[in-house]
């Protein structure tokens, strides 16, 4: 039971490491628009804001950004869609 404990808790401390790496390379909050925009380039869609107060998002590849007004308010990853990993008809691997 030790050696499961001890496995669990190891793994709870690598996803958390790799979770706080992950937010530092996202579009902080209060950040302005204009900032995104410079840091990441344009986005892969812009949503337009919805609700009160209005809230929009940019969508980037493996992460969105929801912006209040002209704002950050959150950044969130994605999941990454895995490559085409089928094989083509007609294409062998070994040869």
């Amino acid at each position: 039971m030790k050696y499961h404990f001890q496995t669990v808790l190891l793994f709870i401390i690598l996803m958390l490491q790799a979770s706080l790496a992950r937010s530092e390379d996202l579009p902080q909050r209060g950040m302005f628009k204009s900032q995104v925009a410079s840091t990441w380039g344009a986005p892969l869609k812009k949503i337009a804001a919805v609700g009160h107060p209005p809230i929009s998002r940019w969508v980037y590849a493996g992460f969105i950004v929801y912006f209040q007004d002209n704002f950050v308010i959150d950044s969130v990853l994605t999941p990454k869609t895995p490559a085409n990993t089928t094989a083509q008809p007609g294409k062998n691997s070994g040869s």
